[in-house]
């Protein structure tokens, strides 16, 4: 056991060793930040350092201040469809608090941006799904059109087949069409059953309320584990499901394995202690797991501490 211990804690130390890159595509954005501020500070004048530097931005919810860092590295580099991409990413986000005048203006840069990006690199994946879910949501006015979504996630299938899928996945749930999001869903896996994107996907489709089952939703959580256990969702995942089915000797065991792992996340332990509150169950544990969340600074995108403290407060409220 010792061993093994030291062999997980060597694990998350490599993985915080990491360069940004690594770090950002496991999801951990505060360790990327903290390397990139370091090495090039808060405005970084190399473009690829201002364009990881802003997709931390992103994940913590600093949407204008990173829409700024990407005009600049967009004016500096303006061949790249990365950063075209990640400037359309930030449009999107700025132009939904934005008034009317600004976010019809944002909406439209949206559009322009992916077309960019995609005039650069016409199988870029990012920009292939942004502007399905534009052509979707967005009204006639300013380009909306789903016969236009339905062709350009066809054309992401064609690209990437389980992003094109899960692409597709999406479209139908907004269709409130479940089984055939399910059935998008498992080509997916189908196309590529080593993905963690695809088994991730799956395993929280199989989380969705009205398509509940927790023994599929289990089994590729599991399987997204096995191909990187280095990463949260499936723990969160699991930690969701074990609560739920009160299966405390297993809910242990994964949120010590995801500590051990990934100490700088905490998401599992919020993420058991909301579905406990929700079905009503062991509101001691569940106190103890916001404690446990409230111990460290969380990382970028996971529940805030005021979240945790609300619902402590909620769950403290509760008659024993």
């Amino acid at each position: 056991m010792k061993h093994t211990r030291f062999l997980l804690a060597a694990l998350a130390v490599v993985s915080a060793a990491e360069p940004p890159e690594a770090l950002i595509e496991r999801g951990y954005f505060r360790e990327a930040r903290n390397q990139l501020v370091k090495q090039h500070g808060e405005r970084p004048s190399h473009s690829h350092a201002a364009y990881l530097l802003a997709r931390t931005m992103e994940a913590a919810g600093e949407y204008e201040t990173a829409l700024k860092v990407m005009e600049a590295a967009v004016a500096a580099s303006p061949r790249n469809a990365d950063y075209h991409s990640l400037l359309a990413e930030l449009c999107g986000y700025v132009a939904q608090k934005a008034g009317p005048f600004r976010g019809l203006s944002l909406a439209r840069r949206f559009k322009k941006e992916n077309e960019a990006a995609l005039a650069l690199n016409p199988g870029h994946v990012e920009a292939l799904h942004a502007l399905t879910m534009f052509y979707w949501e967005a009204p006639g006015l300013i380009g909306g059109d789903r016969n236009k979504a339905r062709a350009t996630a066809g054309e992401l299938v064609r690209v990437d087949p389980v992003q094109g899928y899960i692409t597709q996945a999406e479209l139908a749930l907004k269709q409130k069409n479940s089984t055939q999001a399910e059935q998008l869903h498992l080509k997916a896996v189908e196309a590529n059953p080593k993905s963690y994107t695809a088994r991730t996907a799956l395993a929280r489709f199989y989380l969705g309320p009205g398509h509940e089952n927790h023994g599929e939703a289990e089994a590729h959580a599991r399987a997204a584990m096995a191909v990187d256990s280095l990463r949260v969702a499936p723990y969160a995942i699991l930690a969701r499901i074990f609560a739920a089915g009160s299966r405390w000797s297993e809910l242990d065991a994964i949120l010590a394995q995801s500590q051990e792992r990934i100490p700088g996340n905490l998401s599992p332990q919020f993420a058991a202690a909301q579905r406990m509150f929700s079905n009503k169950l062991n509101f001691s544990r569940a106190e103890s797991c916001l404690i446990t969340y409230l111990s460290r600074e969380p990382e970028y995108g996971a529940p805030s501490h005021d979240q945790a403290r609300k619902l402590l407060a909620q769950i403290r409220a509760q008659p024993r």
